[in-house]
């Protein structure tokens, strides 16, 4: 692969990297928003002693136990999220990537020219530094999208593997797993209280 090549797929790694912080982020603001919403709804109807609170708890006796529970669970989510940083560190990715763009374009233009090549690729190394790393898995989804939306198969080089496949939608459904225990979790505690 060369220089230019390996200029090109980091930068569309780091795009798939910006693209996962940006749903990390959407998806805690909207817990954030839930979890309270959740909490606020189970002060309401603990004050009143909701006969469907109490059909839905095990025991039928609403506890002040519960509140705690949606409490520290929602101070711990928003304690989480925003420990993360998840758009700070999606725009620094952003940046990086505006600058993979332009040295690549001066990559191309000077291909055939070692000594600025050299020097070009010392800038690269000076721009990874300048923010986070992608995973593994933004550089699969990068080669599996860019795969799945060309028409010409062949010029997709180099070809995401079967494992690459496997490892793209094993992270698919882990995260879908996921988001959506973590969503459903206070309705879980109702019923498991």
């Amino acid at each position: 692969m060369s220089k230019a090549d390996n200029v090109w797929w980091t930068r569309k790694a780091k795009i798939e990297n910006e693209a996962r912080l940006l749903k990390y982020d959407f998806h805690g603001q909207i817990l954030l928003l839930w979890y309270s919403f959740f909490s606020v709804a189970m002060s309401i109807l603990t004050l009143n002693e909701s006969s469907f609170l109490k059909s839905i708890i095990q025991n039928g006796e609403v506890d002040a136990k519960l509140l705690v529970v949606f409490s520290v669970l929602s101070l711990f989510v928003s304690t989480f999220v925003i420990s993360q940083n998840f758009k700070e560190r999606a725009a620094k990715i952003k940046f990086c990537y505006e600058q993979l763009k332009i040295l690549y374009v001066k990559l191309i233009d000077n291909e055939n020219i070692n000594d600025i090549e050299k020097k070009l690729f010392e800038e690269y190394e000076s721009i990874l530094k300048s923010c986070e790393n992608h995973l593994e898995k933004d550089y699969i989804t990068a080669k599996v999208n860019l795969f799945l939306s060309v028409k010409d198969k062949s010029k997709v080089n180099p070809h995401p593997t079967d494992y690459d496949f496997l490892r793209f939608y094993c992270n698919k459904i882990t995260f879908l797993v996921i988001i959506l225990f973590i969503y459903l979790f206070p309705i879980l505690i109702l019923f498991f209280i």
